[in-house]
C-alpha cells in the first residue's frame, strides 16, 4: 500500500495558522506574537477590548439599578464610545505629524523608526509604553479620514445597541426569572460584542476565514461582524411589535454567543459578499431571472425589476395584471442593451449623426435587423396569446388543463430526448450515442454525420425558442390569477411577474417546473392526498417554491456525488491515499448523516461544499455569487505570455460554436437545468480553455472564457493526459478498434463528461527540428545569396509604397535644386535629418536641375536604353539565369565574397557545427587586427573625412551618391562609407537580373513605373549599395576575423531574433528605423525559404530555382505569413488578429538544438466536456482559504497535487488572480442563440 508523504502545511505555516486562529476568535485582538514584544503593548490591547464591556456593564447597572432610561442610556453610552474611537483618529494624524520619518537625525526615535525598517519581518521594537510606535501598534490608523468620521459612528450605534439587547430584563422576559442563565448569556452576549466592535475600535482588520475581495482597500470587512449582529438586533426589535417570532428571538439570543464561532469558521458571509449574493437570489426566485455577469448588470437589472414589480402590485384587475407582466417578463428577459442602445447607435451612425470607430470586419458590430424583427414578432405574439387566454379565462374547463398539462409533460420529454441524442453519451452518461459521429479525424465525414444530428437541434430549437414559451404563457395566464383568490395584491403580482419572466429567460428551468407542478396536481386530483396549504398558494407562488426546491435539490444532488467521488478516490487512487485515508472513511461513514446535512444545508445556501485541505472532510463555505471571484469577469489581469495570444484568438469562435450548442440543445443536461449554471472544459490540441456560462436569457448566452497554461507540468500533464484519454475514448476510434466502446469507461467516479466536438479557428502548431538542415554548408551558402534577394525584394516593394503616398516633386523643380545643392556644400555640416527637417516635402533626394546637353550625355553614357532594359526584362522572365560568368551568376560563397583581407576563401568553406563560429583564439586575433580608420572598418583619407564628416561615427559620412548624385532611397540611408573594393567584393550578391525580374513584377502588380530616365540608373546602383552596405553589417564588420565564410547556425538564428554582432555601423543602421526592419525582415525570409526548400526536399535545386518561384514564395510570405519571434508583440498581435500562417525559430538551450515552429490557421477540432459545479466551487472555497487566511501557498502542497478523477490542479489553475494563474482571461462574451444570422456585437452598455 502506498501512501503519499505531500504535506497539508509545512512547520512554518502551521505557526503561522495556529498564532492567527485566536486573533480571528477574538476579533483581532494579537496576544501572541511571533517575536518578543513588552507586557504593556498585550496589557493596552486587552484593555481596548474591555472597554465596550465596561461602559456597557456601566450604563447597564444605572438603567436596571438607578432607574435611567434603556433609549437614554444606551445614547450615551454610544456616543461615549464613538468619541473615543474618534479621539483615537485624530491622536493619530496629531502624533504622526511630530515624529518625522525615517531619517538619521541622530535623535533615538529616528534611529529606531531605522532599527525597525531593517529588522526581521513582522518583528516591531517598542521604546516605551508612551512611544508613537506602541499607540501604532495597538491602534492602527484608519486608510482614509472618512473612514475615521464612519466607523465612530458605527461603533457608537452598535454599543447603543448592545446596551439595549444585553439588559437584564429583556433576559428575563425571553426566558423567564432565571438567574444562572442572565449572568451566562449577559457575559457572553457582551464578549460577542466585544469581539465585534474592536475591528472599529482599534483601526485593525482581523484576518477572516470568510475573505472574498482579495485586497480590501476600503476597509469593508471591519463592518461585517457589526453588520451581523445589526441583524440580530433588527429580529428583537420585530419580535417586539410581531410577538409570535418569541421562540425565534429566544434561540437567536442563544446563536449570538456563537457567533465568534462561527467567525472563526467561515460560515458568515463577509457584507459585500452578502449584500451581492442576497440581490442574485432575490433576482433569480422572486423576479424570474437569472444570474448576471457583472456587478453593474446585477445592480441595474435588480432595480429595474423591482420598480416594475412594484408597479405591478398596484394594478387592479386581474386582465391588466397578465398583460404587464407578459410584456415586461418577455422584454426584460432579452438583452435590451444590445437590441435597442446598439440599435439606436447604428441608427445615429446611417444618419451621420454620430460615426462608429472603424474595425475590421471580422470585429465590426453589426445589428441584424432581423434580430429585431424575430424580437418584435414574439413579443406580439406573446401579447396575442396572453390576451386571448385571459380573456377568455372562463371558458377553460378541467379537461382543458389537463389537456394542456399533458401536452406540457411530453414536451419536456421530447425536448430532452432531442438534447440527449445530439450528446456523445446518453442515460446519465453511461452509454454512447450510436447515432453520434465515430471519429473526427475526417473533417468532411464527422460534419456530414453531424448534420445529421443538427436536425434534431434545430427541432430541438423550434421547439425551446417558439412552441414552448407560448404553451407556456397559455397556460399560465388563465390560472396565474384565479378569480377566488384571497392572496395580497402584492403576493399575487409576484408570482405572476416571476412566472412570466422565467419563462422567456429560462425556458428550460420554466418547462421543468411546471412540468413538476403538472404532476402533483396530477397526483392530487386522482389520489386522496391533499395538501391544503399548497392549493392555498395558488400557481405564482407555486412555482417559487418549486423553482427554488429544483434548483436546491440538483445542487444536493451534485454536492452528495462530490463528497462520494472524493471520499471513494482517496483510496482508490495511490497518489491520493494518506495515512489517514482509512480515518476518515471511517468517519463519513460512521458520520454519514452529518455529511448528508452539511450537503444538503450547503445546497439550500448556495454556498460551496468546502473539502478542508482538498480531503474527504466536509465543511460548508460562506454563500457566494454565481460567477464566485469577486472581480466581474475578465477584470483580474491573467498571467500574459506568449501563448495568451492564440486563445484570444479562438475565444470568439469558439464561444459562437458554443452558443450554437447551447441553443440547438447539444451542451445542456437535465443537472444544468437550474440556476448554478455549466462549466465547461474545452480541450482542442495542447491547449485547455475553461468556459463559464455567467448568463443567460431569451436570445443570448454570454461566456467567461479562460486559457490555461500550455507549458505543462508534471501535474497539468497528468490531468491533462486524462482529459485527452475520456475524450480519446468518447470521439474517436484507436488502438485497432473498429468502432469506439459502447459504454462510458469513466462513469462515475469522473469530474468530467464529454458531449460534443466542435470544429474552430485555430492554430494547428508543429515544431521540427532543424537538426540537418542549418548545420549544412549548402544551407549556409543560400541562406546569404537568398538574403541579398529578399532585400532587394523589400527594398523595391518600399520604393513603390513610398511612390504611391508621397508625389515626387519634378525634376526642375527650383526650391528641391537648392536644398539639394545646399545638401552637397562642404561647408554644410548639418545633418541629414536636420535638413530634411528644413523642408517638410523633400521626404527623399531627387534629382537636381539639368540642362538637355547635359542630359544627352548621361543618356548616351548609359550602357542601355529604357527600351533594350524591358528586352532584357522580357528575356529574363523567360530564362530567369544567366549564364556561366555573367553579372547574375553565383559561385561558392568563399570564392564570392572572400576574407576581409583580400586573400579570398583561403580559410577553406567548411562550416562549424553550432554555434558556428570560430575558436575563441582565433576571435581574439580577428578582433584586435583593426584598420586605420578605427574598429575594422575600410580604410577612408582622413582629409575626405574632414571635408564630408558630419559626426554621425566612426565610418559613417556622407556617401556617395551614384549618377550626379540623384537617389532613390531617403538621403539618410545612403549615409554610409563603402569602398570600391567592399563594393567589388560583395557585388556579386547582387544579381542584377534578379533585380530586373523584381522591378518588372511590381510594375506589372502597381501599374506605375517604377522609374524612367536618370531615375532608372540611380535605383539600381543605390540598390547594389545598399545591399552590400546592409550586408557587410550583418555578416562582416562585427564577425569575428570579418569573414562571413565562418558564420555558422548561432549567428544565423541570432540575426534571427534581431541579435545583429555589433559593429559602429551597426548603430547607424539602427537610427534608420525602417531600413533596420527591412534588413531582419530580409534575413527572416531568407531563413524560411531554406526551410521550405527543405521540406520540400529542393535545397540542391534552390541554385537553378526559378524567379517566379521565389516570387510566389515571397508573395506569399508578404500576404499570408507572419515571420518573426515568438517573444515579439507584433507576433501576438499578429496571432490575436488571425494571421494565416506565423513562422519562428526557437532555441532549446538543454537539448543545444534549433527548431522551427510553424502555425497553420486552419479549422481545429475543440472536445467539449462538462465539468462538475460542485467540484469546481469546492476547489475553489478551498484554494481561497489556503491563499487567503493560511497563506500556503506552497508549490508542493497536497491541495495542487494531480487529481485525475476531479482535475484539481487544472481547476486550482483556473481560479482568479492572484490565486489562480490563466495565461488568458476575457471579459464576458456576448453570443446571440436565435436561428438569425447575427454578428456578435462587442459594445456593451453593462460591462
Amino acid at each position: 500500500m502506498s501512501t503519499t508523504k505531500v504535506p497539508l502545511l509545512n512547520d512554518y505555516k502551521r505557526d503561522f495558522v495556529l498564532r492567527r486562529i485566536p486573533q480571528t476568535l477574538l476579533g483581532g485582538i494579537n496576544l501572541k506574537l511571533s517575536f518578543k514584544a513588552p507586557f504593556y503593548v498585550y496589557v493596552f490591547q486587552l484593555l481596548l477590548w474591555l472597554m465596550p464591556f465596561v461602559v456597557g456593564g456601566i450604563f447597564t447597572i444605572a438603567i436596571e439599578v438607578g432607574g435611567l432610561n434603556s433609549v437614554v442610556g444606551s445614547a450615551i453610552a454610544g456616543s461615549l464610545v464613538g468619541l473615543f474611537v474618534l479621539g483615537l483618529q485624530i491622536a493619530h494624524i496629531i502624533l504622526s505629524r511630530r515624529n518625522t520619518p525615517i531619517l538619521a537625525n541622530g535623535d533615538k526615535s529616528s534611529n529606531q523608526q531605522l532599527k525597525q525598517l531593517l529588522a526581521e519581518e513582522d518583528e516591531i521594537f517598542f521604546d516605551s509604553c508612551c512611544s508613537y510606535t506602541t499607540f501604532q501598534f495597538v491602534v492602527p490608523p484608519k486608510k482614509y479620514w472618512i473612514n475615521s468620521i464612519l466607523h465612530a459612528i458605527l461603533t457608537a450605534l452598535l454599543c447603543g445597541i448592545a446596551v439595549h439587547y444585553n439588559l437584564p430584563s429583556v433576559y428575563n422576559n425571553l426566558y423567564g426569572f432565571n438567574t444562572g442563565a442572565t449572568v451566562i448569556l449577559f457575559i457572553f452576549s457582551w464578549i460577542t460584542i466585544s469581539i465585534a466592535e474592536f475591528p472599529l475600535l482599534a483601526g485593525g482588520v482581523p484576518p477572516e476565514v470568510a475573505t472574498f475581495h482579495f485586497v480590501d482597500n476600503w476597509e469593508i470587512t471591519s463592518i461585517s461582524r457589526m453588520f451581523h449582529v445589526i441583524l440580530f438586533y433588527v429580529f428583537h426589535i420585530v419580535q417586539i411589535y410581531i410577538p409570535s417570532f418569541g421562540v425565534a428571538n429566544q434561540v437567536l439570543h442563544i446563536l449570538f454567543l456563537f457567533l465568534p464561532f462561527l467567525w472563526l469558521s467561515g460560515v458568515l458571509p463577509p457584507i459585500d459578499s452578502l449584500i451581492i449574493w442576497l440581490m442574485e437570489q432575490l433576482l433569480i426566485f422572486a423576479f424570474g431571472a437569472s444570474p448576471v455577469a457583472t456587478d453593474a448588470r446585477l445592480f441595474i437589472s435588480f432595480f429595474i425589476s423591482g420598480l416594475l414589480y412594484i408597479g405591478a402590485g398596484f394594478l387592479g384587475s386581474v386582465q391588466s395584471l397578465i398583460l404587464y407582466c407578459a410584456a415586461f417578463g418577455f422584454l426584460l428577459s432579452t438583452d435590451l442593451n444590445s437590441l435597442l442602445i446598439e440599435g439606436i447607435v447604428k441608427v445615429l451612425d446611417k444618419c451621420k449623426v454620430i460615426r462608429l470607430p472603424t474595425k475590421p470586419l471580422d470585429k465590426k458590430p453589426v445589428i441584424s435587423l432581423l434580430a429585431f424583427a424575430w424580437h418584435c414578432a414574439m413579443f406580439a405574439i406573446n401579447m396575442a396569446v396572453a390576451a386571448l387566454t385571459v380573456f377568455y379565462q372562463s371558458q377553460f374547463n378541467p379537461s382543458l388543463r389537463l389537456a394542456l398539462q399533458i401536452f406540457i409533460i411530453v414536451l419536456m420529454v421530447l425536448c430532452q430526448t432531442l438534447g440527449d441524442l445530439q450528446k456523445v453519451y446518453f442515460f446519465f452518461r453511461l452509454i454512447r450515442n450510436c447515432i453520434y459521429p465515430q471519429s473526427f479525424s475526417s473533417v468532411r465525414g464527422f460534419k456530414k454525420r453531424q448534420k445529421l444530428l443538427h436536425i434534431l437541434g434545430f427541432i430541438y430549437l423550434g421547439l425551446i425558442t417558439t412552441l414552448v414559451p407560448l404553451l407556456l404563457v397559455a397556460y399560465l395566464s388563465p390560472y396565474l390569477v384565479p378569480s377566488t383568490s384571497t392572496l395580497p395584491s402584492f403576493v399575487l403580482a409576484l408570482g405572476t411577474f416571476h412566472a412570466f419572466r422565467m419563462t422567456w429567460q429560462r425556458t428550460r428551468g420554466a418547462l421543468l417546473n411546471i412540468v413538476v407542478i403538472c404532476v402533483i396536481n396530477l397526483i392530487t386530483t386522482y389520489s386522496p392526498t391533499t395538501f391544503p396549504w399548497y392549493d392555498l398558494l395558488g400557481l405564482g407562488l407555486q412555482l417559487i417554491l418549486v423553482d427554488f426546491l429544483v434548483d436546491r435539490t440538483f445542487r444536493f444532488l451534485d454536492n452528495l456525488w462530490f463528497a462520494l467521488t472524493l471520499l471513494v478516490t482517496s483510496w482508490t487512487d495511490k497518489k491520493q491515499r494518506r495515512k489517514s485515508s482509512m480515518l476518515l472513511i471511517c468517519v463519513n461513514i460512521v458520520f454519514f448523516p452529518f455529511v448528508i446535512g452539511i450537503a444538503a444545508l450547503s445546497a439550500v445556501l448556495a454556498a460551496p461544499m468546502l473539502p478542508i485541505f482538498t480531503l474527504p472532510l466536509f465543511y460548508i463555505a460562506f454563500p457566494r455569487p454565481s460567477r464566485f471571484w469577486p472581480l466581474s469577469p475578465g477584470k483580474a489581469s491573467a498571467n500574459v505570455c506568449s501563448d495568451t495570444a492564440y486563445y484570444q484568438q479562438m475565444s470568439d469562435d469558439l464561444t459562437r460554436k458554443l452558443a450554437k450548442g447551447a441553443y440547438m440543445g447539444t451542451l445542456h443536461t437535465f443537472g444544468s437545468i437550474g440556476t448554478d449554471f455549466p462549466t465547461y472544459l474545452v480541450r482542442s490540441q495542447d491547449r485547455t480553455f475553461w468556459v463559464q456560462v455567467v448568463e443567460s436569457g431569451y436570445g443570448y448566452i454570454s461566456f467567461y472564457v479562460k486559457g490555461l497554461e500550455l507549458q505543462e507540468t508534471s501535474c497539468h500533464a497528468l490531468e491533462a493526459t486524462r482529459l485527452d484519454d475520456a475524450c480519446q475514448f468518447a470521439f474517436e476510434k484507436s488502438d485497432g478498434r473498429a468502432s469506439v466502446k459502447r459504454f462510458n469507461p469513466y462513469p462515475f467516479f469522473s469530474g468530467v463528461t464529454p458531449l460534443d466536438t466542435v470544429f474552430v479557428n485555430g492554430y494547428s502548431d508543429a515544431k521540427n527540428s532543424l537538426a540537418g538542415i542549418i548545420d549544412q554548408p549548402v544551407a549556409l551558402q543560400q541562406i546569404h545569396k537568398d538574403f541579398a534577394k529578399c532585400l532587394v525584394w523589400l527594398l523595391v516593394h518600399y520604393e513603390c509604397s513610398n511612390r504611391k503616398t508621397k508625389p515626387i516633386p519634378s525634376v526642375g523643380d527650383d526650391h528641391i535644386s537648392s536644398s539639394q545643392s545646399h545638401a552637397e556644400d562642404p561647408t554644410n555640416t548639418k545633418p541629414a535629418s536636420t535638413l530634411n527637417k528644413t523642408n517638410p516635402q523633400k521626404t527623399k533626394p531627387v534629382s537636381p536641375t539639368y540642362s538637355l546637353d547635359s542630359l544627352d550625355e548621361i543618356l548616351a553614357s548609359r550602357p542601355q536604353s529604357r527600351k533594350s532594359r524591358q528586352s532584357a526584362k522580357a528575356n529574363n522572365s523567360q530564362k530567369h539565369r544567366p549564364k556561366e560568368g555573367t553579372t547574375g551568376s553565383l559561385g561558392s560563397l568563399s570564392s564570392i565574397l572572400g576574407s576581409e583581407d583580400g586573400r579570398g576563401g583561403n580559410r577553406g568553406s567548411a562550416f562549424p557545427k553550432i554555434p558556428g563560429y570560430v575558436s575563441d583564439e582565433e576571435d581574439w586575433e580577428a578582433e584586435s587586427t583593426f584598420s586605420d580608420s578605427g574598429f575594422g572598418l575600410p580604410a577612408v583619407d582622413v582629409s575626405e573625412r574632414k571635408k564630408t564628416g558630419n559626426g554621425k561615427g566612426a565610418g559613417i559620412s556622407n556617401g556617395k551618391q551614384s549618377n550626379g548624385g540623384i537617389s532613390a532611397y531617403p538621403m539618410s540611408w545612403m549615409q554610409f562609407d563603402i569602398s570600391d573594393q567592399d563594393l567589388r567584393r560583395h557585388n556579386q550578391l547582387f544579381d542584377s537580373s534578379w533585380y530586373f525580374h523584381v522591378t518588372s513584377v511590381a510594375e506589372r502588380d502597381t501599374g506605375e513605373m517604377m522609374s524612367s530616365g536618370v531615375e532608372d540608373d540611380s535605383l539600381l546602383n543605390d540598390s547594389r549599395r545598399l545591399v552590400a552596405a546592409c550586408y557587410r553589417i550583418v555578416n562582416v564588420l562585427g564577425v569575428p576575423g570579418k569573414d562571413s565564410s565562418l558564420l555558422g547556425a548561432s549567428h544565423m538564428c541570432k540575426v534571427f531574433s534581431g541579435d545583429i554582432p555589433w559593429s559602429p555601423d551597426l548603430d547607424w543602421l539602427r537610427q534608420q528605423t525602417d531600413l533596420y526592419n527591412i534588413v531582419i525582415k530580409a534575413h527572416r525570409y531568407a531563413v524560411k525559404l531554406m526551410y521550405d526548400r527543405a521540406a520540400m526536399g529542393s535545397m540542391d535545386e534552390a541554385e537553378n530555382e526559378d524567379f517566379d518561384e521565389t516570387v510566389t514564395s515571397l508573395r506569399e510570405y508578404d500576404a499570408e505569413w507572419h515571420v518573426g519571434m515568438e517573444t515579439n508583440a507584433e507576433w501576438a498581435d499578429e496571432a490575436s488578429r488571425g494571421k494565416l500562417s506565423l513562422f519562428t525559430v526557437t532555441y532549446d538551450p538543454d537539448k543545444v538544438e534549433y527548431a522551427a515552429r510553424v502555425l497553420i490557421r486552419r479549422q481545429v477540432e475543440a472536445h467539449v466536456t462538462l465539468l462538475s459545479s460542485a467540484v469546481v466551487r469546492g476547489l475553489w472555497a478551498n484554494q481561497s482559504i489556503e491563499l487567503l487566511y493560511a497563506t500556503n501557498d506552497d508549490e508542493e502542497r497536497y491541495s495542487i497535487q494531480a487529481h485525475p478523477a476531479l482535475l484539481r490542479n487544472l481547476t486550482v489553475q483556473a481560479a482568479d488572480p492572484p490565486l489562480g494563474y490563466p495565461v488568458f482571461s476575457s471579459p464576458p462574451i456576448f453570443e446571440r442563440t436565435l436561428p438569425v444570422p447575427i454578428v456578435k456585437a462587442d459594445h456593451l452598455l453593462w460591462r
